[in-house]
């Protein structure tokens, strides 16, 4: 990974579910020390293709514990509530991230999929670490931004090809990219 240069691994509880938590631990546990795994909780997948917010502070808890045995770390050097549950009241959802943090299970806390109201309403009561939205070439229109920018929260863009979307034949993404890979301009198969 060093010489890649690569210092951010992003997962979640929900890809998988839990199998992506566990592959990274294999794949890099001992941790090098100039990663950071950033991992998100509040997200279910009851079936194939849904993903549902469950922002249940008892959920939340037990999410974080089982990221936490998973991924093999003492802390979550970062840990994003990976989406905010509108059955659930933000300000308890946010409590318990705050109760982990102060636990120190949780380094730092992050927001994902959320809007510049959310982000300056939180923002009150607790220091926000990121900030990670849907951002790519469709979707280019994000509030959160240029509010980050403003507030010096790092952005976080997720989804960067569009799910493979940019990235299939003839897609911009493969494009942009063939003149400057050197490869021709096709995708994998299971892309087409």
């Amino acid at each position: 990974m060093n010489t890649h240069g690569i210092t951010h691994i992003d997962t979640a509880d929900a890809y998988g579910p839990h199998t992506v938590e566990y592959l990274i631990r294999e794949a890099l546990s001992p941790y090098p020390e100039h990663v950071l795994i950033a991992t998100k909780v509040g997200l279910v997948r009851p079936a194939p293709g849904q993903w549902v917010p469950l922002g249940n502070p008892f959920y939340l808890r037990a999410s974080v514990e089982a990221s936490l045995r998973r991924l093999k770390v003492d802390r979550l050097e970062l840990c994003y509530l990976h989406r905010i549950d509108p059955e659930v009241a933000l300000d308890d959802q946010i409590a318990v991230m705050q109760a982990l943090q102060d636990e120190v299970k949780i380094g730092h806390i992050g927001l994902s999929k959320v809007t510049p109201g959310t982000i300056r309403r939180v923002g009150k009561d607790l220091t926000i670490a990121a900030v990670q939205n849907v951002l790519n070439s469709t979707h280019r229109d994000d509030g959160a931004v240029e509010l980050c920018q403003e507030l010096s929260i790092p952005y976080v863009a997720y989804r960067p090809l569009d799910a493979g979307t940019l990235a299939r034949v003839n897609g911009p993404a493969a494009a942009a990219l063939a003149p400057r890979s050197g490869l021709p301009h096709r995708a994998h198969p299971q892309h087409q």
